[in-house]
Parts: C-alpha cells; structure tokens; sequence
C-alpha cells in the first residue's frame, strides 16, 4: 500500500530499479523490476508477467498488471495505488530478500 491516492484519469509514471534474490532456486538467483524472464516459474505467464516483476494495481479488486522498471499509464478508475512483486503461487510464502527502488509520479487530470 503506497497510500498514494490515484484519481480516474490520472497519468501515473513509475521507474525502478534494484535487485532481489530468487532464494526459493539459491541466493546466487537474482531478479530486477522488468522480472526474471520466466526462469524460476512465472507469476502469470499467460499475461507474460514474469517472476519477480514489479506488479502494481490501483485499488483492491482489480488484478495486477506489470509495471517493470519502467512505465506510465492512466488510471480507469480512482483508489490507491498498490505495488508487489509477482511470483509463482507456490513460491509466496518464500523470503525473497533485496530491494527495488521505486518512483511514482502523478500528473492529475
């Protein structure tokens, strides 16, 4: 939870960068915003959202999209702005330690 208020039609631009480590397959595995190109089990690889991607979603029902190390988009609707790190159901509960740094910047209608 950012607590970052989005409104409909806001222009939303995020950038990341930074590195977590992929410790379900060994520390030496490591991952960054854009993910880790489905080599560890994907978070949805039918929507070619990788593992340890940079996900985000604005407001709590709609399903996460990719927002990688780069991207700008305009909100469909108001809520706050949610981020997380896409990975493979069955790896969730793992720790998966490191850091991406991420900036938002909002352009309101």
């Amino acid at each position: 939870n950012t607590r970052i208020q989005i409104e409909k039609g806001d222009r939303v631009t995020i950038k990341a960068d930074g590195q977590i480590s992929m410790t379900p397959w060994g520390t030496e595995y490591t991952s960054g915003p854009d993910g880790d190109g489905n080599q560890y089990g994907g978070y949805d690889q039918s929507a070619g959202i990788p593992g340890g991607a940079l996900l985000g979603k604005v407001g709590t029902s709609d399903k996460p999209f990719k927002l990688g190390s780069s991207h700008t988009f305009t909100a469909k609707k108001a809520g706050t702005l949610y981020l997380a790190i896409g990975m493979h159901p069955g790896q969730s509960g793992s720790p998966f330690p490191g850091t991406y740094n991420v900036k938002v910047r909002v352009e309101r209608k």
